[in-house]
């Protein structure tokens, strides 16, 4: 018996010690499996910097100023942006973001809407090998770039719900294959997160190495999402009903500086007299003064000025508090002297399909030039109805059609070098027929009516025929 119990404890002994090494042994696998883990993480970022080091790029973070160039592909891009896309200059920050993706880094964009992100990633998109992934929440501009895109001639898809069967087909085998010439293609968030084929073949382009770049091209929010998400309800298509869906309106830069000079004056004019203003009641004041300066502002621009001010420290703000309210006032700030002396300029990004000055409306609708800028803008749009029903700014941006109205080209080989080669070929004929029809009829009217005055569309108006004198009283709308 003494026997028997001693093999016993011996072996509950062994067990025991059994599990211990059974526990050890999965810690040791564990261990392992998170070592082999890191491991590859190490090799994977071993390979980026041995990468990076052979473009010259062995440097964590890159000034604005590097990305300007020179680059190998710079002719190559400086091409394709002005003879195919029809842009005759870049925006700022485009080249340098651009130069930053051809280079292959990943890269942040923050722009205004119509600042241009897309050409920052459209024309890397033409250039590299293979397919770009765009995402993008709406399906409303999603349709626009394909079409806009269709019209220069580049093979773009979109994989939504709407995409026929025919068009679904060729963008799998694109994918999948190589198949096909496609160059962009557009899904939406939903498309990724839900579609487990879609994800499958893209897995595959990528593994293939033909996924050349991936945009995440987040837009203004349709503004009944916020209902939506309330209510726990599924987004629907807005179909361009509230205004950040429906408004394309392109960007334009303006100096402001004037405006900034004459805010500062004010607050300080006010400070002297131991006032005090909010930016509403700011705003209010400016409202009256900025109808002397130009260009014109409107008041959600004056606002966006205002606030600009602040973050740029020319103005700040300072917080009165009571037993009811906490109120914010704007005082000068530490660089308005700056604005006061003219050593430091204000740009500010506005629409430009709104009023910005009354007296620029009414000399434009006035003058020769506004004229055919009036034809060419009618015949933008009856060109692009023609074509699709793309957006008109896609035929001609309103920047080409200024220039198109001053220049006035006689030959393609003049229009070519306004809005590039492929529109010239495109749209040329029509354009210039165009500008040719208006200058022979301002000819006509002009020795036909020597000396006389004109409308906004730049017909001629006659004298009335009195021996009392005459006022002509010319209205405009702006003036209303």
């Amino acid at each position: 018996m003494g026997r028997t119990e001693e093999m016993l404890t011996e072996l509950l002994g062994v067990e025991m010690e059994l599990r211990d090494v059974q526990e050890q042994i999965k810690m040791l696998l564990d261990q392992q499996e998170k070592l082999y883990e890191r491991q590859a993480e190490l090799k994977a970022l071993l390979e980026h910097n041995e990468s990076s080091r052979n473009n010259g790029d062995d440097e964590a973070s890159v000034s604005v100023e590097k990305w300007s160039g020179p680059f190998e592909w710079d002719a190559e891009v400086d091409d394709v942006r002005f003879n195919v896309f029809g842009i005759s200059s870049y925006r700022a920050n485009q080249r340098e973001i651009i130069n930053a993706i051809m280079s292959g880094r990943d890269v942040l964009v923050i722009m205004a809407a119509g600042g241009g992100k897309s050409l920052c990633y459209q024309l890397p998109a033409v250039l590299r090998k293979g397919v770009a992934l765009v995402v993008s929440p709406l399906l409303s501009l999603i349709q626009d770039q394909v079409m806009g895109l269709a019209a220069l001639g580049i093979r773009a898809c979109m994989l939504t719900s709407t995409t026929n069967k025919e068009d679904e087909k060729f963008i799998y085998k694109a994918l999948e294959k190589g198949e096909g010439e496609l160059k962009i293609l557009y899904v939406t968030p939903e498309k990724i997160s839900k579609s487990k084929r879609f994800m499958s073949k893209l897995e595959k382009c990528h593994h293939g190495g033909r996924l050349s770049l991936i945009s995440i091209d987040s837009k203004r929010q349709c503004r009944r999402g916020a209902f939506f998400r309330h209510f726990a309800e599924t987004l629907q298509d807005c179909n361009g009903m509230c205004d950040n869906c429906a408004s394309y309106d392109e960007i334009k830069e303006l100096d402001v500086s004037g405006h900034a000079k004459l805010i500062v004056s004010m607050l300080q004019e006010m400070q002297e007299n131991d006032q005090r203003v909010t930016i509403l009641q700011l705003v209010d004041k400016m409202k009256i003064k900025n109808k002397d300066l130009d260009p014109e502002l409107k008041k959600e621009d004056l606002e966006l000025l205002i606030v600009q001010l602040v973050v740029d420290r020319v103005l700040k703000e300072e917080f009165q508090h009571s037993a009811y309210a906490t109120n914010a006032y704007v005082t000068t700030g530490p660089l308005a002297k700056q604005i006061l002396h003219g050593k430091k300029t204000i740009k500010l990004e506005v629409r430009s399909g709104q009023k910005s000055s009354s007296t620029d409306s009414r000399t434009l609708k006035r003058g020769k030039s506004s004229g055919l800028e009036f034809k060419l803008d009618e015949l933008r749009k009856e060109l692009a109805s023609v074509d699709g029903g793309i957006f008109p700014h896609s035929v001609l941006s309103t920047q080409q059609i200024s220039m198109l109205s001053a220049k006035k080209p006689k030959s393609m080989e003049e229009l070519e070098k306004i809005i590039g080669k492929l529109k010239a070929e495109k749209y040329g004929p029509k354009i210039l027929e165009e500008i040719n029809n208006y200058e022979s009829n301002s000819s006509q009217m002009d020795d036909g009516f020597s000396g006389g005055r004109q409308d906004s569309q730049g017909r001629a108006l006659k004298k009335l025929k009195t021996k009392k004198p005459v006022v002509v009283i010319e209205s405009s709308g702006d003036e209303a």
